[in-house]
């Protein structure tokens, strides 16, 4: 007689797991809450205690070519004197590149002015 052969059983699926989401505001909503309340160093807690901003689109800093045109010219003028006025306050002084342009990297968001530098100015 042939040996008994066991059936073979399929092993059990594991339980179906509905998949997580993290939400990633809430994690860090609750880890600077624990900061703020478990902190032993007053500034550390009070800088958890206020929540960072995130950058809106309007406060991010662009590069900017402006051309520098003389009033006494109708194109750019390489070498030109410049100043220029940011929306913020802030003012750059030069010399325009031989294209007749400045390049600013970080330009804050706005308006931006082509001055004339005061020891030019009538």
């Amino acid at each position: 007689a042939p040996p008994a052969v066991a059936p073979m059983v399929a092993p059990a699926a594991p339980p179906a797991v509905a998949p997580r989401t993290v939400d990633s505001r809430k994690l860090a909503e609750r880890a600077l809450a624990r900061c703020a309340a478990e902190e032993r160093h007053a500034g550390v807690a009070a800088r958890c205690a206020v929540p960072p901003r995130s950058p809106s689109a309007a406060s991010v800093a662009e590069p900017v070519l402006v051309y520098v045109v003389p009033e006494s010219a109708t194109s750019p003028v390489a070498g030109a004197p410049f100043a220029l006025v940011f929306s913020d306050g802030a003012m750059r002084l030069g010399i325009a590149d031989r294209r007749g342009a400045v390049f600013e990297h970080a330009a804050p968001p706005g308006s931006i002015e082509l001055a004339v530098p005061a020891p030019l100015a009538p």
